[in-house]
């Protein structure tokens, strides 16, 4: 369960972890879902669903990675030489319960995947394509990975890429030295109460007009 305090506009908030697959084999997807308390008082589930390619299977390895197995053998990357790939679509939040916030389900807004967490990057060749898409559809936005420390994690800014609900990446060329692992997603949501709900945070003295959340995947 993952606790989230109030935001006031303006304000900053540190990513929060949430849940990442189990082990297992993913070419038939499967969905994770974290409980969220937020300090207002509702609660909700965050929510949704990991595929890999449907050539080679995905699991968990070290360094809590969401990976794709290569050829049987699983090293923790998304492997280039293979043409590796997956998504996570299907991002949403449910079970919603106001508790004592006086917000609304339809309060929460622009839901988004905002940042991904790369692993064992830094690689001469490793790059990254990312789509807002669940099958690598429209706009491929590239993400160069070889500037960095070799072996070292990073969180990737795609904010400034777009926006949605569905994400899919794959390793940007076909050699066998361009591979990465997945170690967490960020996703942000906005809390807009509408008039109802925003005259009884008034009056609670939360006094928020907007809201903004950070989640780590």
């Amino acid at each position: 369960m993952t606790l989230a305090g109030v935001l006031l506009a303006g304000a900053a908030q540190a990513g929060i972890s949430l849940d990442l697959p189990s082990a297992g084999n993913y070419t038939n997807s499967t969905t994770v879902s974290t409980a969220v308390v937020d300090a207002s008082g509702a609660t909700f589930d965050i929510v949704y669903t990991v595929t890999a390619d449907d050539l080679h299977g995905s699991t968990p390895t070290d360094w809590l990675q969401v990976s794709v197995n290569s050829m049987g053998v699983n090293d923790g990357t998304i492997y280039g030489t293979y043409n590796e790939w997956m998504s996570f679509t299907s991002l949403s939040i449910e079970n919603f319960n106001a508790g004592g916030s006086g917000l609304a389900a339809d309060d929460i807004a622009e839901l988004t995947f905002s940042a991904i967490t790369l692993t064992s990057v830094g690689h001469s060749n490793d790059g990254m394509d990312l789509f807002f898409s669940g099958d690598k559809s429209g706009t491929a936005n590239n993400v160069n990975l070889s500037g960095y420390v070799a072996n070292t994690i990073q969180t990737i800014d795609i904010s400034g890429f777009g926006s949605g609900t569905a994400l899919s990446i794959e390793a940007d060329t076909y050699q066998d030295t361009n591979k990465f692992g997945v170690g967490g997603l960020e996703v942000s949501y906005a809390v807009i109460p509408e008039p109802a709900a925003l005259g009884m945070i008034m009056v609670s003295g939360a006094g928020m007009l907007f809201v903004r959340r950070w989640f780590m995947l």
